[in-house]
């Protein structure tokens, strides 16, 4: 059996011909191409294997064994590609009819790739998709002049495996990235894709310029084949990789915050679009909007709800007319939606130390366990109603089991946008509430209001405390004003750990401790600073590994490293403490955090800002305690010479960087000097008890 390959223009061998000895005196090349047919075939088949792969989820570009596929489906298609192009240019009749530079150079060029592609299992994402998207070009028209060729000897066989091997190669490229959300690839495939238009409306007049250059024996109609197969294959890929981009993760700003942090989040994530009410609470955040699109250009949309007069510029759409339209796809559309469950459903954000915000990524996986297995442990079922009042963004109020979990479980969930007593009596009244969360400064106002005994609150079986710790003393009188009232202390983070106190603990664990893990994969430990495991009883800094855990916070390497074990147990900052019940007791915090009310504030980031007045020499941001709030901030500051400042002259300048609310210190405190620990740091832990002691 004679196998054939595309015409090599060479004299004396008519098109079609079984391909003979390898001109040039190749050693150890005279053999048929058979093996390159089994080659190519398994190569396209593998690659139609492995982009479903990706596309389903089943092969994270960015964990797991995926890397290794990776690299071993570009370095198998690369070394065919060397051996297909070198024999082409080194034998110099298949391009031109003549050997050109321009064969050593694309030879240049494929090694280039293959040692890039080697060097690159040590390198970033970023890289592979610089260095792959600028060899995709070259990629494809080779492919089609291959393609070409084929056809011309009239070898149809050899143009279909060529073929398949372009669109697979195309499919999987195109696929990671998109998994990899790789803004430049999109825009290099969207490019080619263009050329597509341009070659049907100018009727090829675009690419044929490039292969004339290449190849000026080529005749018109064989430049528009040539053309029209690259950016073909081309186009295929971009149509898988926009499948594998369907839908968009919202990151879950809060009411308090302002331009500075919504622009940072903006940053950080390389937000599209901005979704914002025209105002709330006095504040214009239409007006914020528009300037924090001014100074990021990524941002191309703004979403807002309840505006009324004029919006600032295109961009800006109004809720309310969207859902007016007629949309412009059919429901069936929503069948072809694809969504991997480990991408990002959704980004929570975490109060950290270093003043820049950290944004969770948290997974439609993690999160959906995360919500169902605190409705199970939580006992959710049909005919409960959540009232929830809190801030939806926060985790507890949407999964712990929040909304998301309710949902779930065939509940019922009030959202209300009132926290005053009478308003929060009135829905659970009429809605028959019979859960609640809240954190504790919540809890302790409504007991202590005397509407509490004008409506009739007892449908409510649980309230669920977060946030902070909740005093064992506002239990037991939340208790006695709600009789038959489980007051549920639960301990939480948005990084994903969830504990809860049972309604089956004794009353004196329920009443002293946070509770357990909610899940029996949670592996939960104590350690000191050594990072050994403390004795039951002694307080150590909870380390936590489970299954809806995140595994690292989105585009913080820096941050991961220190804030995850070389086992992959996260470093929470939380001070807790193991009962003999085996529940858990909140001790404090390592991480140097102000809770006011559960909101948490970095003190390094006030701390930078105030730096910035011209009278602040030193400052520290301590907490002081607060019956309601639980603690609140002092800025304890060392002034310059011969300066003077005020709490209402700091605040005043503190809001001229337009960061949220409850980030302003409530009370200041002068010092001549800052106290120092032995190791020359500010002592925060001798500020705090010199203010203590002076309440």
């Amino acid at each position: 059996m004679t196998t054939r390959l595309l015409t090599i223009a060479e004299p004396g061998v008519r098109r079609g011909a079984p391909f003979g000895p390898m001109p040039h005196g190749w050693p150890g090349l005279r053999l048929g191409f058979r093996p390159f047919y089994l080659a190519a075939a398994s190569f396209a088949v593998a690659s139609m294997a492995l982009w479903p792969a990706v596309f389903l989820g089943r092969v994270r570009p960015a964990s797991g064994l995926a890397p290794v596929l990776w690299h071993a489906h570009e370095m198998i298609f690369g070394a065919m590609m060397a051996v297909v192009v070198g024999f082409l240019f080194t034998a110099g009749k298949a391009w031109t009819g003549q050997a050109t530079p321009r064969g050593a150079a694309l030879g240049a060029l494929v090694a280039l790739w293959l040692a890039g592609r080697c060097a690159g299992l040590l390198a970033p994402a970023w890289a592979f998709a610089l260095l792959d998207g600028a060899f995709l070009v070259v990629v494809a028209a080779v492919f089609a002049r291959l393609i070409w060729r084929a056809r011309q000897a009239r070898n149809a066989g050899v143009a279909v495996v060529l073929s398949s091997m372009a669109a697979a190669n195309l499919a999987f490229h195109a696929a990671v990235l998109g998994a990899w959300r790789i803004d430049p690839a999109a825009t290099l495939l969207a490019g080619l894709a263009l050329l597509i238009v341009l070659e049907s409306v100018i009727g090829g007049r675009v690419i044929p310029a490039f292969t004339r250059s290449v190849d000026p024996g080529l005749t018109l109609r064989e430049r528009r084949s040539l053309d029209r197969a690259a950016i073909g294959a081309t186009a295929l890929g971009l149509a898988l990789w926009l499948g594998a981009v369907p839908g968009a993760a919202p990151v879950l700003a809060l009411p308090g915050h302002r331009k500075r942090e919504i622009t940072q989040f903006a940053e950080i994530s390389g937000a599209r679009a901005l979704a914002v009410p025209a105002a709330a609470r006095g504040f214009d955040f239409t007006a914020m909007a528009a300037e924090v699109m001014a100074s990021n250009p990524a941002l191309r949309l703004c979403f807002v709800q309840g505006a009324e007069g004029p919006l600032p510029d295109p961009r800006f759409v109004r809720l309310e007319d969207l859902l007016e339209r007629e949309p412009r796809a059919a429901a069936q559309a929503l069948a072809a939606v694809g969504i991997d469950p480990a991408d990002p459903a959704l980004f929570l954000l975490s109060g950290g130390t270093t003043g820049i915000p950290k944004l969770i990524p948290r997974t439609h996986n993690d999160y959906l366990y995360n919500s169902k297995i605190a409705a199970a442990v939580c006992e959710i079922g049909e005919g409960d109603v959540l009232l929830d009042v809190l801030p939806i963004e926060h985790n507890l109020p949407l999964g712990c089991p929040g909304m998301q979990g309710f949902l779930l479980s065939g509940g019922t969930v009030v959202l209300g946008t009132s926290t005053r007593p009478r308003d929060v009596f009135e829905l659970i009244q009429r809605h028959r509430v019979t859960h609640i969360h809240l954190v504790p400064a919540l809890l302790i106002r409504w007991i202590d209001d005397p509407a509490i005994t004008e409506y009739d609150l007892s449908s409510l079986r649980v309230i669920q405390s977060g946030g902070q710790r909740l005093q064992p003393e506002v239990r037991l009188r939340a208790e006695r004003a709600l009789p038959g009232c489980f007051i549920q202390e639960n301990f939480g983070m948005a990084e994903g750990l969830i504990m809860f106190v049972r309604p089956s603990d004794p009353p004196g664990v329920r009443r002293e401790t946070c509770g357990r893990p909610a899940s029996p994969d949670d592996e939960v430990y104590l350690v000191d600073e050594d990072g050994n495991v403390v004795p039951d009883g002694e307080p150590g800094e909870l380390i936590v590994r489970g299954p809806y855990t995140l595994r690292g916070y989105f585009r913080s390497p820096e941050h991961n490293a220190r804030a995850f074990t070389a086992d992959g147990f996260y470093r929470s900052g939380d001070l807790l403490k193991k009962t003999p019940s085996g529940n858990y007791v909140v001790e404090g915090r390592v991480k140097d955090l102000i809770n006011r009310g559960g909101e948490k504030i970095s003190a390094e980031e006030v701390e930078n800002l105030i730096l910035a007045h011209p009278a602040v020499l030193n400052v520290a941001c301590v907490p002081y305690p607060d019956p309601v709030l639980g603690e609140r901030m002092c800025a304890c500051l060392v002034l310059r010479d011969g300066q003077s400042l005020s709490l209402e002259e700091l605040v005043a300048f503190l809001r001229g960087f337009e960061i949220a609310t409850f980030k302003l210190p409530e009370r200041a405190a002068f010092f001549d000097t800052l106290p120092l620990s032995g190791f020359g740091k500010v002592s925060k832990k001798e500020l705090a008890a010199h203010l203590t002691e002076g309440l």
